[in-house]
């Protein structure tokens, strides 16, 4: 089943990049400048805005890439506590405990990521099934841990 989540979340991550790509796709066309066409202060001011976003959109995406390069990385990890690369199931969300990503829906449940550097980590760390945590004012036990 961690495989399955883990397929679903990158599908969903894909389409970010998917998406990322097209803008930039659409924004490098944009860029170009006729050359042999007269061009005024405008139009290289409005190259410059396209390249500072085509620049942001590519640094998006370059992250976007590596999220999903850690996430697959996470398939083949087998934990029992709350710790990097595990997955983590309560009766209403699952944590892929290591990395943060925007949230997808699987199963009928939530699936978001807990980074190792959420101010939260420390006090889930170490978890194992049994426990019980706590995401902003609701208490979850953990079902499972894998």
């Amino acid at each position: 089943m961690k495989k399955e989540i883990i397929d679903a979340i990158v599908a969903e991550l894909n389409k970010g990049a998917k998406a990322y790509q097209s803008n930039l796709n659409t924004l490098n066309t944009s860029i170009d400048l006729d050359e042999e066409a007269t061009i005024d202060v405008d139009d290289i001011s409005q190259k410059d805005q396209s390249t500072d976003i085509s620049d942001d959109l590519t640094a998006r995406a370059n992250l976007l890439e590596n999220i999903i390069n850690k996430v697959k990385t996470y398939a083949s990890i087998s934990k029992d506590d709350f710790s990097p690369g595990a997955l983590v199931e309560t009766s209403d969300l699952y944590i892929l405990v290591g990395i943060a990503f925007p949230s997808v829906r699987v199963h009928n449940k939530k699936v978001v990521g807990v980074s190792e550097e959420a101010e939260l980590y420390p006090e889930l760390a170490g978890k194992k099934q049994g426990d019980k945590i706590t995401l902003g004012k609701k208490t979850y036990s953990i079902l499972s841990v894998r």
